[in-house]
C-alpha cells in the first residue's frame, strides 16, 4: 500500500510538472534588439530556483518516512521570495501539509533550505529533520541543468532516482522565443 501511495504521489508531482512545463506558447514577433542581460539573467535565476525546488522535492517524496502519505504537518518559517517560495509551493502540490510559523522556536519536523551562488553554478539544499538533499545547477546552452550529482544525507541514496527529464521538458515562460519556437502553439 505504501509503495502504491509513493507511486501515486510521484505520478501527481510529475503530472503537475508536465502540465506546468507544457503550457501554451505565445507567438510573439521576433525582435531584432539585443535582450536586456539583466532580464535574461533574472529569468534563468527564476527558472533555476523553480527547477531546483522541483528536483529536490522529487527526491524528498522518494524517502518513505518523509513521503506525504507518511508525514503529518511540517513547520516552515515564512519562505523567502524565490527558492523558498518555490519549495513551499512545490511541497504543497506534492501533498505535504505545511504550517508557516514566524517564530524562531518551531517544533520538528522543520523544513529549511539554502541557496549558495558560486561563480558558474548555484547550489541548493533542502533539509527536513535529519534528511538533507543538495545539488548544484548551472545554465548551459540557455537551459538550466544539474551541475553535480545529487547529495543525500539521512536516507539510502541507492533508493532515490533523480529525474533529470524535468530539465529537458521545462520551457521557461520568461525566455524570448527562438526561431524554432516561433509559429508553434
Amino acid at each position: 500500500m505504501r509503495v502504491c501511495k509513493i507511486k501515486i504521489t510521484c505520478g501527481f508531482l510529475m503530472a503537475f510538472i508536465m502540465a506546468f512545463a507544457g503550457g501554451c506558447s505565445v507567438i510573439k514577433p521576433v525582435q531584432e534588439s539585443v535582450p536586456d542581460e539583466n532580464k535574461v539573467e533574472a529569468g534563468f535565476n527564476s527558472d533555476m530556483e523553480y527547477l531546483a525546488a522541483v528536483d529536490l522535492v522529487n527526491t524528498l517524496v522518494q524517502v518513505p518516512r518523509l513521503h506525504p502519505a507518511n508525514t503529518e504537518v511540517f513547520h516552515m518559517k515564512k519562505p523567502t521570495p524565490g527558492f523558498g517560495q518555490n519549495i513551499y509551493e512545490v511541497m504543497k502540490i506534492a501533498g505535504y501539509e505545511i504550517q508557516i510559523v514566524d517564530t524562531a522556536t518551531v517544533r520538528e519536523p522543520q523544513v529549511s533550505y539554502s541557496k549558495r551562488a558560486g561563480t558558474n553554478k548555484t547550489t541548493f539544499q533542502i533539509n527536513i529533520e535529519k534528511f538533507k538533499a543538495r545539488r548544484a545547477y548551472s545554465v548551459i546552452d540557455s537551459q538550466v541543468r544539474p551541475d553535480s550529482s545529487l547529495y543525500i544525507f539521512g536516507a539510502d541514496p541507492d533508493t532515490i532516482k533523480p529525474n533529470d527529464l524535468i530539465f529537458d521538458q521545462y520551457k521557461s515562460a520568461s525566455r524570448s522565443p527562438t526561431p524554432e519556437s516561433v509559429g508553434k502553439t
